[in-house]
């Protein structure tokens, strides 16, 4: 992603793909994009819901594993 706003497809996009990390990580202990890399994607959706709060972020800001994870068993160090 650059630095420019996003658009509210783009947002979208970014809320989807936030949620895939999330349940994928919390559910399976697999990695779809690095903690870096999903912090700074968290910082763009935040940005982008404050300049436009009627945007639906499915509450991925404020949500413990961005609200997708039904809690598994997998140990993370």
């Amino acid at each position: 992603m650059t630095d420019a706003a996003l658009t509210e497809a783009e947002f979208t996009a970014a809320v989807g793909q936030a949620q895939a990390a999330a349940k994928s990580y919390y559910d399976t202990g697999d990695v779809l994009i690095t903690d870096a890399d999903y912090d700074v994607l968290l910082d763009r959706i935040a940005e982008a819901k404050k300049a436009h709060p009627e945007w639906d972020d499915r509450g991925v800001t404020v949500q413990i594993a961005a609200g997708v994870s039904g809690g598994g068993d997998v140990r993370h160090p």
